[in-house]
């Protein structure tokens, strides 16, 4: 039976993971935006972005489209606001993940024991069966049922035997249904911490509970505003492309598009010491079908070109302006480089224009777009009040101060 191989279509334009333009900074992000805005007033740009933007061939671009309204363009808002709960989440995992010692006392629901056990079949240790220094989750349901209710109530330092029978279905055949016992040794007690300025000061930057609070609420609020300005960005310009009309594809970028895509997989073969033949045959595909999917992408790439290129023109935006600045000098830091010539030579000159001309049409859509009942949005979208994910079975958790930031980012 005959393969079918799927190529991407993805258009070589690079995309770039960065942090949303206008976004709030927090205190910690004052020195870099400093040397962002720095960048932005030093960039060398190539000539090409002070003149008009050329991404297609043709001027009459409206006798090849029917332009969807980009203006105004109405979008569901899926992000939420900050609320007392999410900050409460964060706060919550990092006492956990940073809790109070205990080398005295009993195991309670809700700790974290640190024990050492042994598990023996017959009075022979089976395999699996032993740990030492493991952080058991007590109400984790990590191991068969009754371990974590034998280990409830041992003190500190207490050894005990926990006679247990493995569930009929266990995994294991040789241990299903198997009467076994456990020698557990509690080493120590890790318990939630309570949240105090003590704690705050001893396991975070902050001075006091009241700032570290406010630190976690001003970094969420950050980061939720960065993802709904990537959502406006987005599904902005997705909505215009979906609903703009092609009347006629201009065949000239049709077959540059055409070609620049057969280029890739002719670099492909070429590193498999094959000719573009013979990796089609390797893959399943014919000449034939390649073409159409050579074709497809060009189509795809083409009306991107044209509606960025037409609005562009309509509203008279500049790759030179202080918006595109921005967009180049965040591009040029998320790939690690310092100069637009750099980032050129890694990804192609014809590729960052492109993508700049993109993202500086998504941003002018996402500055007109109307967000719509806010209000309603729902939490689950983006994960909700599972702010922080909680610490492995056995593993420490990360520092307070890095889960308020990882949980923002959730």
């Amino acid at each position: 039976m005959k393969k079918n191989l799927v190529f991407a279509l993805a258009a070589t334009t690079l995309i770039f993971a960065m942090p949303a333009f206008g976004a709030a900074a927090t205190s910690e992000d004052e020195g870099a935006a400093t040397v962002t805005e720095n960048a932005e007033a030093e960039l060398e740009l190539p000539e090409r972005y002070s003149a008009p933007a050329s991404l297609v061939s043709v001027t009459d671009i409206s006798s090849y489209m029917i332009l969807a309204p980009y203006n105004g363009v109405e979008i569901e808002n899926v992000i939420p606001d900050v609320t007392d709960e999410d900050v409460q989440a964060v706060v919550d995992q990092a006492l956990t993940n940073y809790p109070t010692v205990l080398s005295t006392g009993a195991v309670e629901n809700g700790d974290t024991a640190v024990i050492d056990f042994v598990g023996k079949k017959d009075g022979e240790a089976f395999d699996g069966g032993s740990a030492t220094d493991y952080f058991l989750a007590i109400g984790s349901g990590t191991f068969i049922p009754g371990f974590e209710e034998g280990v409830i109530g041992m003190e500190v330092g207490e050894t005990k035997d926990i006679p247990l029978t493995f569930p009929e279905n266990y995994s294991s055949a040789e241990l299903a249904g198997q009467d076994v016992i456990f020698t557990v040794t509690v080493n120590s007690i890790r318990r939630p911490a309570e949240l105090t300025n003590s704690w705050v000061m001893t396991n975070t930057t902050f001075g006091s509970v009241e700032e570290y609070l406010e630190a976690i609420r001003a970094n969420m609020i950050a980061y939720y505003d960065m993802y709904r300005e990537q959502m406006k960005m987005e599904l902005g310009f997705q909505q215009v492309y979906e609903n703009t009309v092609i009347l006629e594809y201009p065949e000239e970028d049709i077959a540059a598009a055409s070609e620049e895509y057969m280029d890739v997989y002719r670099e492909y073969a070429a590193q498999g010491d094959m000719e573009l033949s013979e990796f089609l045959e390797s893959q399943g595909a014919t000449m034939e079908d390649f073409t159409e999917y050579a074709r497809q992408y060009a189509e795809s790439k083409v009306k991107q070109d044209l509606i960025v290129q037409a609005i562009l023109g309509a509203e008279g935006l500049s790759t030179d302006d202080e918006v595109s600045r921005r967009i180049l000098s965040e591009l040029i830091a998320a790939y690690d480089y310092t100069t637009v010539a750099e980032l050129e030579e890694n990804y192609g000159a014809d590729n960052v224009y492109e993508s700049v001309c993109l993202l500086r049409v998504e941003q002018f859509i996402a500055d007109n777009c109307v967000l719509l009942n806010p209000e309603d949005a729902a939490a689950e979208e983006i994960g909700g009040g599972d702010v922080a994910e909680e610490p492995e079975a056995g593993e420490e958790g990360v520092a307070p101060d890095e889960t308020l930031a990882a949980a923002a980012q959730e």
